[in-house]
Parts: C-alpha cells; structure tokens; sequence
C-alpha cells in the first residue's frame, strides 16, 4: 500500500504520517518556554547560590541551558537536598 507521506505503510495500525520524534524533550513547548521578561543572561545571584543538605527546593528548568538538564516531568517539583557532587547537587524529589 503507497502512503502519501512519503513511504510504505504495513499493516492495519501503520502510521501514516512517518515515525515522529520519541526525544526527551518532546511535547515540551509550553513547559520549557521562559516568559518574556526571563530571557537573556542569567542573574549571577542564581549561579552563585548555595544550598545545604536539607533544605526544600523548587526544580525550575532552565530552557537555554542544556547539559545537566533534568527530565521535563520534575519540571516544578518540590525536592530535598541530599549531596553535593561537584558544581550539582543531588536532589530526592518528594511526593
């Protein structure tokens, strides 16, 4: 069967639009999008932060920036601070 789409589709749940994107950061569009007035450089004060082992923290996603970026679904998520690994930190996410 010809599929208009560019290619052959087998079977009866064949998809006929092509194979989609199955990446981490898929349907994130509105999740990762910073509002007007947060884009542009990152504040020093966020960079140079501290926090201690205990303490409760917000995951707020950073969208520009990409190595160490956790998965979208802890997007928002209130967590504890468990270590310190380097420049990171290790974060328990509490339900």
């Amino acid at each position: 069967m010809w599929c208009s789409a560019g290619g052959y589709a087998v079977g009866d749940g064949a998809n006929i639009m092509g194979k989609t994107s199955q990446g981490l950061r898929r349907k994130s569009r509105a999740v990762l999008t910073k509002k007007v007035r947060e884009r542009g450089k990152m504040p020093l004060t966020r960079l140079l932060t501290e926090y201690n082992e205990g303490e409760k923290v917000i995951i707020k996603i950073d969208s520009a920036i990409h190595k160490g970026m956790p998965h979208k679904r802890f997007q928002g998520q209130v967590a504890t601070v468990v270590a310190k690994r380097g420049k990171a930190y290790v974060l328990n996410p509490t339900n």
